[in-house]
C-alpha cells in the first residue's frame, strides 16, 4: 500500500462520526458553458454567457435561486462555488456577495469531474478530508425542495454510520426522459437512513430502458451527491487514476500563491470533456448507495 493509499485508508477509518448540518459543505458545480453535453456547440456559443449565469426577466440569476434553495440545509459561508476563468465577467456580476475564499475557479471548463475533484482538494486543505460535502449542479430545480433538502440532511447524517457515496434518487412519477438513472437494491444498506446500496448506474437510456427502469423500481438521479472528502477522492482515484495522479502531484500548491499556475499545468492537458457520472459513478455502481426521494406534485 502507498503513503497515499494509507492516508485515504485511514481517512476513511476516520470518517465513522455523527454528522451534522455543521460538519458539511455544500459545492455548487458552476462551471460548466451551460450548454447540452455531447454536442459539438459553435465556437461563438460556446463562449457566450453559462446559462447559470444567465437570467429572466423578473427573475434572479439561475445559480442564485441554486443558492436559496441550499440556503435550506447550508449556510452561505459554508457554500463553495466552482467557476471558470473565462466566466469572470459573468460569475462576478452574479456572485457579487460570495468571499473570494468561497470561490474555486477553474483554468478551463474540462469537465465535471476536473471540477469535482478540485473542489475536493480544495476542500480537504481548506478543513479536512473527513468533512461532508454534498455536491450541487448550478440548474439545482428540484421538484420539491423541501423534501430533497430534507433527504440531503438525512445522507449527510447516514455518511456518519457508513461513510458511503450517496447518491439522491428521485421516484419517478412517469418513464419520460431522463439522463441518468439509478437501479437500487431492493434490501437496504442502512434501514434507519433508508439508503440502499446500487446495482446499476445509467446514462442516456433509451425509452424502452426508462419504461423498464421505472417498473422495476429505478430512479432518476437528481445529480446531487453526498459524502466525505476522502471518500470522493478515493473514488476518484480508483475509477480516474490517471486525472488523480495529475491532481495528486500539484495538491500541496492550492491555497498557496502558486496554486493558479499549478493548476494551468493540470487543466491544460489531454482530458477535456471529462464526465464524473461517466468516468466515476458509472464505473463503481456497485460501490454505491442512494436515498430515494418521493416524487411529490
Amino acid at each position: 500500500m502507498s503513503v497515499s493509499d494509507e492516508k485515504l485508508a485511514a481517512a476513511k477509518n476516520n470518517s465513522t462520526k455523527t454528522f451534522t448540518d455543521e460538519d458539511a459543505w455544500a459545492i455548487i458545480l458552476a462551471g460548466g458553458d451551460g450548454l447540452p453535453r455531447k454536442k459539438l456547440i459553435p465556437q461563438k456559443k460556446r463562449f457566450g454567457c453559462p446559462a447559470q449565469f444567465c437570467r429572466a426577466s423578473g427573475r434572479d440569476y439561475l445559480v442564485n435561486e441554486t443558492r436559496k434553495r441550499i440556503a435550506l440545509g447550508f449556510a452561505p459561508e459554508k457554500t463553495l462555488f466552482v467557476v471558470t476563468e473565462n466566466h469572470a465577467r459573468y460569475y462576478e456580476r452574479a456572485l457579487t456577495d460570495v468571499p473570494p475564499e468561497n470561490l474555486i475557479v477553474q483554468p478551463q471548463n474540462d469537465g465535471s469531474t476536473f471540477a469535482v475533484l478540485y473542489a475536493a482538494l480544495h476542500l480537504a486543505k481548506r478543513a479536512k478530508t473527513t468533512t461532508v460535502a454534498a455536491f450541487f449542479p448550478s440548474d439545482f430545480r428540484p421538484t420539491d425542495t423541501e423534501v430533497l433538502m430534507s433527504s440531503v440532511k438525512t445522507a449527510v447524517q447516514a455518511v456518519g454510520a457508513q461513510p458511503n457515496l450517496i447518491l439522491l434518487g428521485v421516484e419517478p412519477s412517469d418513464a419520460g426522459a431522463a439522463e441518468e438513472w439509478i437501479e437500487p437494491e431492493a434490501a437496504h444498506l442502512n434501514e434507519t437512513f433508508n439508503v440502499r446500496r446500487v446495482s446499476g448506474f445509467y446514462e442516456l437510456v433509451s425509452p424502452d430502458k426508462a419504461l423498464e427502469l421505472k417498473n422495476q423500481g429505478g430512479l432518476r438521479h437528481s445529480s446531487v451527491m453526498v459524502g466525505t472528502i476522502a471518500t470522493f477522492l478515493r473514488k476518484i482515484r480508483r475509477a480516474a487514476p490517471e486525472i488523480y495522479a495529475r491532481f495528486y502531484r500539484v495538491k500541496s500548491k492550492i491555497g498557496t500563491p502558486d496554486e493558479t499556475a499549478a493548476m494551468r499545468r493540470v487543466f491544460y492537458g489531454n482530458f477535456a470533456d471529462t464526465d464524473f457520472s461517466r468516468d466515476v459513478l458509472a464505473k463503481s455502481a456497485d460501490k454505491l448507495a442512494v436515498i430515494p426521494v418521493a416524487a411529490t406534485k
